[in-house]
């Protein structure tokens, strides 16, 4: 299993604050971490690729609450990868659209005297 971090170096790791990672494990996107006998929380090595794949989706504009449906997918052993693809063709279109609309009030500044 390897060593078990701290929360500070988590989050130096994957470039987060410690009350980020906190907030993640009450929202169910990361595992409870285990804790000292005097309540210090240990994680393990992987929680920080964990934090990195949420970040990137977060960066994708996914939602954290379609981020922790996506990994209670994959833990319940499925394979949330359709989900995923559904739910980016979605804000692709919806990107779509809004890259349309600021083209037309683009138009309209310009022709504005």
């Amino acid at each position: 299993m390897g060593p078990l971090l701290t929360i500070g170096k988590v989050a130096a790791l994957a470039d987060v604050t410690p009350d980020t990672i906190r907030y993640y494990e009450r929202l169910g996107l990361l595992p409870r971490a285990a804790r000292t006998a005097s309540g210090y929380r240990h994680y393990a090595a992987t929680v920080v690729h964990r934090l990195e794949v949420i970040r990137n989706a977060q960066r994708f504009g996914f939602s954290l609450r379609e981020i922790a449906g996506f990994l209670s997918v994959r833990e319940a052993g499925g394979k949330p990868c359709h989900e995923v693809r559904a739910a980016a063709r979605r804000m692709l279109v919806a990107t779509d659209r809004n890259i349309t609309a600021l083209k037309v009030t683009r138009r309209r500044m310009i022709r504005t005297p």
